[in-house]
């Protein structure tokens, strides 16, 4: 498993919940 990858999609993922939570 590559560590940065791993960073990225955790990032990601923060970054869609509060693009979601604005949304809504």
């Amino acid at each position: 498993m590559n560590y940065l990858n791993e960073k990225l999609i955790r990032w990601l993922r923060c970054k869609f919940k509060r693009l979601r939570n604005g949304v809504y």
